[in-house]
């Protein structure tokens, strides 16, 4: 008679020590799989980060020569650019576009004329004017605009405060 130590020996199937080798083995397998592309991953990700600083290093050096040389070679014409911008936002800022009158009108300053010409509408201005609600209303603001250009038609406002 065999015993049952030697029928298991004899056992065509595999024990229960070579499947847990088994088991084992393929679990590092793919714990090793799963860090190599971890590590591939970041890899990748620190050298495009260290590449991406690199050129923007460059750009801002390169920024910064390039400001240098065009301010070296401006023309007085862009400084007097500049002060005609400044001069007419300023005049523009005394200005008060609110409920015009006409669609054109000339402002003066010391020996400087300027006609300035919009694109407002004077009868649509006046009309929207006649129809503000001022007994109820504290403020009001209204704005019409050409959709299909952006022009400014009409700008109504009251403010009861003021």
């Amino acid at each position: 008679m065999e015993t049952l130590k030697n029928r298991n020996q004899n056992s065509s199937l595999p024990g229960w020590h070579s499947h847990q080798s088994l088991f084992q083995r393929s679990r590092t397998r793919k714990t090793l799989f799963r860090k190599g592309i971890r590590l591939g991953t970041m890899t990748v990700v620190i050298v495009f980060g260290i590449y991406g600083l690199i050129q923007c290093f460059n750009w801002i050096v390169d920024n910064g020569n390039t400001t240098s040389k065009t301010a070296a070679t401006a023309s007085p014409n862009e400084d007097l650019r500049q002060n005609d911008k400044q001069v007419a936002r300023q005049l523009l800022q005394e200005i008060p576009f609110l409920n015009l009158k006409e669609a054109s009108f000339q402002v003066t300053r010391r020996d400087t004329t300027l006609h300035l010409d919009t694109s407002i509408d004077p009868s649509l201005q006046d009309y929207m004017l006649g129809k503000l609600d001022r007994k109820n209303s504290r403020h009001i603001g209204l704005v019409a605009l050409n959709p299909a250009g952006g022009e400014i038609l009409m700008m109504a406002g009251y403010d009861k405060i003021n």
